[in-house]
């Protein structure tokens, strides 16, 4: 969903008379009165149900991409699909930065706060540079000319630096936004060459070099150090220099295997066990290490308590983040099918199956862990849901998992399920082997399949699967 876009524009038109063939017209403006068939046989808007307007919560993030600290103990969440940023106050409660008032964002993502100057910098792509607010939310400035912005920071004296991705460059600027001269830091390889860089408390700098990976190291005045060598592309970096008694160096980095510590000084790695898919990232000694982590049902963030002790068993201190599927709320729908009740299924990538009731009550969701791509119901009520190719389950009609059933090694790609007339057989669409796959739909045990006829005219791009009546498979191919 656009960050942009407004929920109560989003609609479902309901065509008059399609008895259980009915289909659901996603995105129509239509007006929301019912009028009468023009002709026989000719189909017309009969009705047009609104997508909830209900506000998602300041602790709802379909995609928190940025994280930050300030010196009261304030967490910063930026959420690029919602285009807004969340505070977490110290005491837990989470509220939207402006009081949920436009900020003037497109997709806030990198976030780095500058506590003298009470100013909170977003890496924003959407605006190709940095978006300058007040802690309050107020609006300040944009700073333009950095294209695929990739990590954010700020130096002891003000200025602020910003990575350049494709270009391999970390973009810097004065305080008033002043654009200095830039530091050259990745000068080989192709694509996105940066991914993350952070700026200690001695003004030196950390690259994330994407290319190689490996850590740049500048010194305050951009003197290039002595890189160090990364066992895999992190996500995110925090350079570090205070940690317990000591004051010496420390990185903390991100990516899909958890929450990782380096000492360069003993040159060890830690990781934090049970922490895996982590994103963001942001540390304040006083308050602890903060991480986001993406999910299915939108990003949770976690608060550590700051300490190495025990890292490999570390749990939170602290998590936030509610749902972000809000029932009757069209977030991305993509497929519909409709009972023998009338009541209407509807495929939503975010990723759910909403049910509505005959007349567009909304009467419940599934949520089935992964990311749907197609939807089946019978006339019993029974659910079947698949994913791209690796799990198709079938639940009941109270919402009970009945069976699940593995496609790992049938490895299709799947683009469509039609259940038969007796609601014995359900059929599974292939687009990647042009191929139809049988499944039992008491207990899913693969029943065999059949090829596809070939394309008549040498392409096909198999989008949709249905079945007629008297059990007669149809297949919607888009390329032919």
């Amino acid at each position: 969903m656009s960050g942009t876009g407004s929920a109560d524009r989003k609609r479902l038109a309901l065509p008059l008379a399609l008895s259980i063939g009915l289909g659901l017209l996603v995105g129509s403006q239509a007006p929301a009165e019912k009028v009468r068939a023009q002709a026989t046989g000719a189909y017309v808007i009969a009705d047009t149900w609104a997508s909830v307007a209900a506000p998602r919560p300041a602790d709802s993030w379909p995609a928190a991409s940025g994280l930050a600290i300030d010196a009261a103990r304030r967490i910063y969440v930026a959420d690029a699909a919602e285009a807004r940023i969340s505070v977490i106050e110290p005491a837990g409660a989470v509220r939207l930065l402006g009081d949920g008032a436009d900020l003037g964002l497109v997709e806030p993502r990198d976030l780095a706060v500058d506590a003298a100057r009470s100013r909170l910098y977003v890496a924003d792509p959407g605006l190709g540079g940095v978006a300058v607010l007040g802690l309050d939310g107020a609006r300040i400035a944009v700073w333009p000319g950095v294209e695929a912005i990739t990590g954010l920071g700020v130096a002891p004296d003000g200025r602020v630096l910003a990575g350049a991705a494709l270009a391999g460059e970390v973009r810097r600027f004065e305080p008033d936004g002043t654009p200095l001269a830039p530091i050259r830091a990745v000068t080989q390889g192709a694509g996105a060459r940066i991914t993350g860089l952070d700026v200690a408390a001695d003004g030196s700098l950390v690259v994330l070099d994407a290319t190689r990976p490996q850590l740049l190291r500048f010194d305050p005045r951009g003197a290039r150090l002595d890189p160090i060598a990364l066992p895999s592309t992190f996500v995110d970096v925090v350079a570090d220099y205070s940690l317990g008694i000591f004051t010496r160096q420390w990185y903390w980095f991100t990516d899909a295997a958890g929450l990782h510590a380096y000492d360069p000084l003993r040159d060890q790695w830690q990781l934090a066990d049970g922490l895996d898919g982590l994103d963001r990232l942001a540390v304040y000694p006083p308050l602890g290490i903060v991480v986001a982590r993406p999910g299915a049902s939108g990003s949770r963030v976690h608060r550590f308590d700051y300490r190495l002790i025990d890292l490999d068993r570390a749990r939170p201190a602290a998590s936030w983040g509610s749902a972000v599927e809000i029932p009757g709320r069209l977030e991305s729908p993509d497929r519909i099918q409709v009972g023998a009740d009338g009541r209407v299924y509807l495929l939503d990538r975010w990723p759910r199956v909403q049910r509505f009731g005959p007349n567009g009550a909304v009467q419940g969701q599934l949520l089935p862990g992964f990311q749907p791509a197609a939807v089946e119901v019978a006339a019993d009520g029974r659910l079947f849901v698949a994913d791209g190719g690796r799990l198709l389950e079938a639940y009941a009609a109270d919402g009970t998992l009945r069976w699940q059933q593995s496609l790992e090694n049938l490895r299709p790609s799947t683009a469509g399920l039609a259940l038969d007339p007796a609601g014995e057989s359900l059929a599974l669409l292939d687009a990647a082997q042009d191929r139809i796959l049988r499944f039992a739909a008491a207990d899913g045990r693969p029943l065999g399949g059949e090829a596809l006829p070939a394309p008549e005219r040498g392409s096909d791009v198999w989008a949709d699967l249905a079945a007629g009546a008297d059990g007669t498979l149809h297949a919607l191919d888009l390329g032919g």
